[in-house]
């Protein structure tokens, strides 16, 4: 367990990259440049981060973390989640923005869309008349096709409401299924 100036100090850091992130590429971010804008001292950052690049790599994990906790709590109340992660989104929208369409790789795709309340969501349009491998390409299809609508969403200020891209991710979907 982490105590509180570790925590601190790695909230600092990561606020200190998403500001950064929005100016240049990671790969064009120092080690110096990163803790001067956290105010922290190279030591200690190299007592808990190896380079800017495990910065971001916790970013990424904290959002999984905290993502899959929430589609979790919503699969046990008997809902999708769908709305409540597009809402989860909003509410982080300036970390998110930096994620899905600063920085987005096509892992990262693929990770989303594996949570297992999204992915039980898409195993819910499969179709017979279809071979497995025919489902996967859908599949595959769908989660790139949704995640371009979610980054351009996110890119655009998430303007409009979470549950009117819901609705329209799912009328997308039904489509597919023709």
């Amino acid at each position: 367990m982490e105590n509180q100036r570790v925590r601190i100090t790695k909230m600092l850091l990561k606020e200190s990259l998403i500001k950064l992130l929005y100016e240049k590429s990671i790969d064009k971010i120092t080690v110096r440049e990163l803790c001067e804008s956290a105010g922290i001292n190279r030591s200690t950052f190299y007592k808990h981060y190896g380079s800017q690049f495990d910065v971001y790599a916790e970013i990424e994990q904290d959002f999984f973390t905290a993502a899959l906790e929430m589609l979790t709590f919503e699969k046990e109340k008997g809902r999708t989640g769908i709305c409540r992660f597009l809402e989860f989104l909003k509410e982080r929208k300036e970390e998110i923005y930096v994620i899905i369409v600063l920085n987005a790789d096509a892992d990262f795709v693929h990770r989303i869309f594996d949570m297992p309340a999204l992915r039980y969501f898409a195993e819910q349009n499969y179709d017979d008349r279809f071979t497995e491998r025919q489902n996967e390409y859908m599949r595959i299809y769908e989660y790139n096709g949704g995640f371009a609508l979610i980054r351009e969403w996110v890119a655009s200020g998430c303007v409009e409401e979470p549950a009117q891209i819901e609705e329209l991710l799912l009328h997308l979907s039904d489509y597919g299924k023709g």
